[in-house]
């Protein structure tokens, strides 16, 4: 604590006595600070800091060392004489600031003592020492951004004095030892704003100084625009003679002010969150031009513009765009532009072969194809404004490499029997009609032989090679490349041209007692590796009784075979496998089967014709018995119809008898009586019912 000057100079320190045996006299020296004493520098100290009295001495000096080291000062001050002795004062505190070195220093003849006296010379904070400052100065910051705040002493306190700052609203502080203290806040929010008091003390004193921070969301224009016509990439066009509303809406802390200018002159002024003017029947020259919204606040300024043209209206049509047809090599990139004019500016889309649009702007619009791959895609320039639309067509014609052909194998329906007919999928064409022509080149290769090279040209996507070409006996990988005038394709997949890797289905067979119809299914197509020429059946009996029996091997080229030669009531198993050019494949499943067993005598075929001409023997003698007892009975008819043939003329004979007797009766020409002609033909009756 400070030592005030009254209390300096009624107290006595711890007195030094150097006792030095001097006749009868004490020889000793005081001073009125103890050693480690704490001052304030400047303080009026007129009546004295130190003072050091001696007793029984001669002379009596005092020393001052400053804090820089070996400086010395002998210090002016008058010595003054008092009973039995000598005192001195020192009453300057303009020293330098911190720890001072004082030495007092008595002498009686040979004889002197010293006294060491440590004194500290303090600094206290006070207003003109502290300083407490805010980036931005005037405290003011817009919500988002960064500021600091700092607190810091002059660096003549002394001792280091002790610096806090702390917000008031939190009460959230920080403290340092040291001269300067900085806080930043990198992201500004609401709950940083508030008082902050910056602290300063040491053992001498203290002082605070606050330091107010708002903290307010900046002023920005949230939206600008036109009502009437939809502006676009904030550019508007009117039609002369038309009215137009201009509306802006802004935000941020209050105090807010919002307006609307024309080429850089007010239009409308407003303190609320919105503005709006209104263009009535524009003119060309008059009302075009930039329009600016601004929202200003104490931490920002935003602005927005928008830009007016005033037209004459016109038909919107497409002024230049890409050839109708152009031809360039595929993987190549092209650029399309398409230009329009009218008013209002037509709207112009460039649009993909799917209908997609690639591009769109105001009276020009442009896309870069950097890589063209599909032959014959078009692409559209339409243009549009409220009077009128049109459209532009380019379709590209592109020439790049073939791609590798798919597909490669042998069909089965070669002219020749002794020929491979190779085919092969060409993928869609990649070239410019005659410009750029593909071909194909077939390549079978295999084991050390001569490779087989055939040039095929193109639409044709098959060949036939005669098997003369191959050994027998050889692998070969078949591929076929596409080329033009661009470049090659890579090979296709090969075709391995070998002897079959799969087998026929397994056999049906239908038994009979000697024979049996073997049929099966054909080698899957992807296991052939060629034509299937022929097919080999073998046949095994595999009954107990038939060990003398040789196997049977039989051919067909079909995919069914008759078996004859069998056994009777005998088992047999049959395999069968196909043949190419190159070799032979795998056997099917085996299918056993046993022949049928013969009811009775076995008949032979001779026997079995025997039989039949009898049969036919035995039934034309029947046939000829019916037709005869047929014709028999037919003669007897005819004879009775001829006899009742007889009859009829009879009877007809005896009607015309009657029929005269009436009319002699009626003429009374003869005596005849009608019952006797009744009689008559009564009697003509019974012979005809005869």
């Amino acid at each position: 604590m400070p030592v005030q000057l009254a209390g300096t100079l009624v107290q006595t320190a711890l007195v030094a006595f150097l006792f030095l045996k001097f006749g009868n006299c004490r020889f000793s020296l005081t001073s009125t600070l103890p050693s480690g004493s704490n001052i304030v520098k400047g303080r009026d100290y007129s009546s004295g800091i130190l003072t050091c009295t001696a007793t029984e001495a001669t002379s009596l000096q005092l020393f001052r060392f400053d804090n820089v080291p070996g400086t010395v000062h002998s210090v002016s001050v008058p010595v003054i004489p008092i009973l039995n002795g000598l005192f001195l004062t020192f009453s300057d505190s303009n020293v330098s600031t911190g720890t001072t070195d004082f030495y007092c220093e008595a002498t009686n003849g040979s004889y002197f003592i010293r006294r060491h006296i440590v004194v500290h010379f303090d600094v206290p904070p006070d207003t003109s020492n502290v300083f407490a400052r805010s980036n931005p100065s005037s405290g003011i910051v817009a919500e988002g951004t960064s500021f600091s705040i700092n607190c810091s002493a002059d660096a003549s306190i002394s001792p280091t004095p002790v610096i806090e700052l702390l917000h008031v609203e939190s009460s959230s502080n920080r403290t340092i030892w040291d001269h300067e203290l900085v806080y930043v806040v990198d992201y500004a929010s609401k709950a940083d704003q508030g008082r902050y008091e910056c602290w300063v003390r040491n053992r001498q004193g203290n002082v605070t100084k606050t330091i107010p921070i708002s903290v307010l969301v900046p002023a920005n224009v949230d939206r600008f625009t036109t009502i009437i016509n939809v502006p676009n990439n904030r550019q508007v066009e009117i039609e002369e003679g038309t009215d137009e509303r201009l509306e802006c809406t802004a935000s941020g802390d209050e105090p807010l002010t919002v307006k609307l200018l024309h080429n850089s002159q007010s239009l409308n002024e407003s303190v609320s969150s919105t503005v709006r003017a209104v263009l009535t029947s524009v003119k060309i020259g008059q009302d075009d031009g930039t329009y600016t919204c601004t929202a200003v606040n104490g931490v920002k300024t935003d602005e927005e513009n928008l830009t007016i043209t005033v037209y004459v209206y016109k038909s919107a049509s497409v002024k230049s765009f890409n050839n109708a047809s152009q031809c360039i090599e595929s993987g190549a990139g092209v650029t399309f532009e398409c230009v329009a004019e009218g008013h209002p500016t037509p709207d112009v889309r460039i649009i993909g072969p799917l209908g997609n649009t690639l591009r769109s702007a105001k009276g020009k619009a442009s896309y870069r194809l950097n890589r063209a791959e599909n032959a014959n895609d078009t692409y559209t320039c339409s243009v549009k404004n409220k009077y009128n639309a049109q459209n532009r067509t380019s379709t590209l014609r592109m020439a790049r490499k073939p791609d590798a052909p798919t597909g490669v194998q042998v069909g089965d329906d070669a002219s020749g029997a002794n020929e491979l007919k190779f085919m092969w999928t060409a993928l869609t064409a990649h070239y410019c009609d005659a410009d750029f022509p593909v071909r194909y080149r077939l390549q079978c290769t295999g084991g050390g032989s001569t490779p087989v090279n055939v040039i095929v040209s193109a639409p044709s996507t098959e060949h036939v090679v005669p098997e003369s070409s191959f050994q027998s006996a050889v692998h070969y990988g078949c591929s076929v490349t596409a080329e033009n005038a661009i470049g090659y394709s890579s090979p296709s997949n090969p075709f391995l041209l070998m002897e079959p890797s799969g087998s026929p289905g397994q056999p049906v067979v239908e038994a009979k007692s000697r024979s049996a119809l073997v049929s099966w299914t054909a080698i899957p197509k992807e296991d052939r590796h060629g034509v299937i020429r022929n097919y080999t059946i073998d046949v095994l009996c595999i009954s107990a009784h038939c060990q003398s029996e040789l196997p049977l091997t039989l051919s067909s080229t079909s995919l069914q075979r008759n078996i004859p030669g069998l056994s009777p009531s005998t088992e047999y198993t049959v395999e069968v496998r196909g043949h190419n050019m190159i070799g032979e494949g795998p056997k099917s499943m085996p299918t056993n089967f046993t022949t049928a067993c013969p009811s009775g005598v076995s008949i032979d075929l001779f026997a079995g014709l025997t039989f039949t001409l009898l049969f036919i023997i035995l039934a034309l003698s029947l046939a000829l018995v019916y037709v005869v007892r047929k014709a028999q009975n037919t003669a007897k008819i005819l004879r009775a119809y001829l006899k009742i043939e007889s009859i009829q003329m009879s009877k007809n004979a005896l009607y015309d008898e009657i029929s005269a007797i009436k009319k002699k009766q009626q003429l009374g020409e003869e005596n005849v009586t009608q019952s006797s002609a009744y009689d008559s033909l009564k009697a003509a009756r019974q012979k005809e019912t005869s």
